[in-house]
């Protein structure tokens, strides 16, 4: 019985040591989006973990978090001192954002079906896809720019609506793809600390 609970002793003080002796960096990531950005290196192959969690796109409320687990693909010799490195990888992004919902009034009147699409705000779970170059200078500065699409559902708030025009609209479904998940193909910039 010691036995065990000393190797699981040794085991944890073992897997915390090789952990923290890991390259870190933590930062901001701006661009059409404002988060706080932490990445860990993996001891498994050349692979990292970002970590990032921040309002969702500007002028829009809400925020998310996302996770991605990057490997390295490329580590092109561009500079003497520092180190380039291309990385790409997947993973998962969850928050409470804006986004567009389809709406239908049927107009009694003219018998005709108008479809409007009005923002609204609900939960978002997606699958993150990020590719990316970053160059890590030779004092703790490290520099990244990345496109980072979301591809998920937008659970909406409220499924009806009373719109301006005074006419009452009801979702078509209360869960609606995340279109503001492309607003990650634009390109955004990273600063973080190395260390």
């Amino acid at each position: 019985m010691y036995r065990r609970i000393i190797s699981t002793i040794i085991a944890a003080v073992a897997i915390t040591a090789v952990a923290a002796a890991q390259p870190r960096a933590i930062g901001l990531r701006l661009g059409p989006v404002a988060e706080l950005s932490y990445q860990h290196t993996l001891p498994i192959s050349d692979s990292f973990i970002d970590a990032a969690l921040g309002l969702d796109y500007v002028g829009q409320p809400g925020f998310k978090g996302t996770a991605t687990w990057n490997f390295i693909v490329g580590d092109p010799a561009w500079s003497v001192r520092g180190q380039w490195a291309a990385f790409a990888g997947a993973g998962l992004s969850i928050g409470y954002v804006n986004d567009q919902v389809n709406y239908s009034f049927i107009d009694d009147v003219n018998k005709v079906v108008i479809d409007k699409r009005i923002n609204e705000i609900g939960v978002m779970a997606g699958i993150a896809l990020q590719a990316g170059i970053e160059y890590t200078f030779w004092f703790p500065l490290q520099l990244s720019i990345d496109l980072r699409p979301i591809v998920g559902i937008h659970f909406a708030k409220r499924t009806n609506r009373f719109h301006s025009d005074g006419h009452l609209y009801k979702a078509n479904s209360s869960a609606n793809f995340y279109q503001d998940g492309f607003y990650g193909l634009i390109p955004t910039l990273s600063a973080r600390y190395a260390f």
